[in-house]
């Protein structure tokens, strides 16, 4: 951090001082305390009104009510039935669910109750890496060779924030949930949320409770924490890999599976 008041320059703690007085000085640093002990910056107190800011307004046509026999067969029990219906029927714009161990079931169950019931569901990630891994991780329902059909012309439900705020074009038919929240910095939200508000699309996002916060410049989710936000809190209610797929043991299984439904 002493590097923006160094400029890469070895100072000692003199210097470093003037530097930081001279940015307290020009209002680049703000003191938290009396001790001028703790410091945030002009721009970070920004980034944090903008983001409160953008999830004040109410939004309209948030409300989406989901056929119950849509939450059948996804392994959740009936209070977890129930968070899930309750995530598409809140009104509130921002959604955030404190997962407490892997969000595999809940990030299955969004995608394919959502898909069942009309909507876009798209799994946004922190970076390409986590990408791959909830793309293997999340899957489509594939139970039956036409499901497995119908999905394989569907475009992919996951994709990383950076490209996903580049080329999305959503609407209010379009749900973002994102994976590992807790890993966005306030700039990820700001520019995440500026694309739901464009298109009046919900956003849920997985708040990995027991995880590291993101290297990124400030905890953007107790900021969210203290807006317009639907709070809940989620357990798994068995393991993970509860995607649910065809199981046969290669390509060519599937071919004929398919050679016989249509002959």
């Amino acid at each position: 951090a002493t590097l923006e008041f160094t400029q890469g320059q070895k100072l000692d703690a003199l210097d470093i001082k003037l530097a930081l007085d001279k940015h307290i000085e020009d209002g680049a640093l703000i003191p938290l305390d009396k001790e001028s002990a703790t410091f945030t910056s002009a721009a970070h107190l920004k980034a944090e009104t903008n983001l409160l800011e953008s999830i004040k307004p109410k939004t309209a046509n948030m409300r989406q009510v989901v056929d119950i026999n849509t939450l059948q067969g996804k392994g959740l029990n009936a209070d977890n039935q129930k968070k899930v219906s309750e995530l598409f029927a809140s009104t509130k714009q921002v959604n955030l669910v404190n997962v407490f161990g892997s969000s595999e079931q809940l990030a299955t169950a969004l995608l394919n109750v959502g898909e069942a019931n009309g909507k876009r569901i798209h799994i946004i990630t922190p970076d390409m890496k986590s990408k791959l891994q909830t793309s293997e991780r999340v899957q489509r329902d594939s139970s039956t060779v036409v499901k497995w059909i119908m999905n394989h012309f569907k475009p992919d439900h996951t994709h990383t924030l950076s490209s996903f705020t580049k080329t999305a074009n959503n609407t209010n038919r379009d749900i973002l949930v994102v994976e590992n929240a807790n890993k966005l910095g306030l700039n990820d939200f700001n520019a995440l949320l500026a694309q739901a508000k464009a298109g009046n699309s919900k956003v849920i996002l997985l708040n990995h409770a027991n995880a590291k916060q993101g290297m990124k410049a400030g905890n953007a989710i107790e900021v969210l924490k203290k807006g317009n936000v639907n709070e809940s809190n989620w357990v798994a209610t068995k393991q993970s890999n509860t995607a649910m797929r065809l199981h046969e043991s290669k390509d060519s299984d599937r071919v004929n599976l398919i050679a016989k439904t249509y002959a």
